[in-house]
C-alpha cells in the first residue's frame, strides 16, 4: 500500500514538473508571436523609426539562435533544474523590463536579455522531460504535451495578431488596411456618408 502511493505521489510530481515546463515553454513562444502585436504602440510611445523595429524582433532571435547550443552545455554543468531556474526567473525579469522600457535601446536591451534566458531555458526544459519521464509511454505522452504547449502558443500569438489588427481597423488606426477595408466596403455600397 505504502509503495502504491509512493508511486501516485511521484506520478503526480512528474505531470506537475510537465504542466510547469509546459507554461514556461508557452511564455517563450507566445512572446514570439506577442510582440509583434505590441510592436505599434511601442514605436508610437518610443518614437523609433520603422527601420529600426526590425531590431526589437531580431534581437531575441538572434541572441536565442547563437546561445542556445551554450545554454544546453550549460545545463549540462551545472544541472538543468538550477539552468531552467535561472532561464525562467531571467526571462520573466526580462520581460518585465522590457515592458518597463523607456527608450529603444532599453527595449532592444530587454528583448536581447529576453533570447539569453530562453536559450538557458529551452534546452534545460527539453532535458528536464527526458530525464523525468522514463517510462516509453509516459515520455510520448509528456513529449506529445509539450508539443501542443508549443502550438497553442504560436496559435495563440496568430490569433492575438488577428485580434489586434480587426480592433486597428475598426478604430482606424492602420491606414492601409483601413483603406482596403473601406474600399471594398465602398464598393459593396455600404458606406455611409461622411458629415463634417
Amino acid at each position: 500500500m505504502t509503495n502504491s502511493a509512493g508511486q501516485e505521489t511521484a506520478l503526480a510530481t512528474r505531470w506537475w514538473i510537465l504542466a510547469t515546463i509546459g507554461i514556461a515553454q508557452l511564455m517563450v513562444v507566445l512572446d514570439t508571436s506577442i510582440v509583434n502585436i505590441a510592436l505599434p504602440s511601442a514605436q508610437v510611445d518610443l518614437g523609433f523609426s520603422d527601420s529600426a523595429r526590425q531590431w526589437v524582433v531580431t534581437a531575441y532571435a538572434l541572441a536565442f539562435a547563437a546561445l542556445l547550443l551554450l545554454g544546453g552545455r550549460l545545463s549540462d554543468l551545472f544541472g538543468r533544474k538550477q539552468a531552467f531556474l535561472v532561464g525562467v526567473v531571467g526571462f520573466a525579469v526580462a520581460s518585465a523590463l522590457g515592458g518597463a522600457a523607456g527608450s529603444f535601446e532599453m527595449l532592444v536591451i530587454a528583448r536581447t536579455l529576453q533570447g539569453v534566458f530562453a536559450a538557458l531555458l529551452a534546452p534545460a526544459a527539453l532535458s528536464l522531460l527526458n530525464t523525468t519521464f522514463t517510462d516509453p509511454r509516459e515520455r510520448m505522452k509528456a513529449f506529445g504535451a509539450f508539443r501542443r504547449d508549443r502550438g497553442v502558443g504560436n496559435r495563440g500569438g496568430l490569433a492575438g495578431r488577428r485580434c489586434a489588427h480587426a480592433g486597428s481597423r475598426l478604430a482606424g488606426h492602420d491606414v492601409r488596411q483601413r483603406r482596403l477595408f473601406g474600399d471594398r466596403v465602398h464598393r459593396w455600397g455600404f458606406v455611409a456618408e461622411q458629415s463634417a
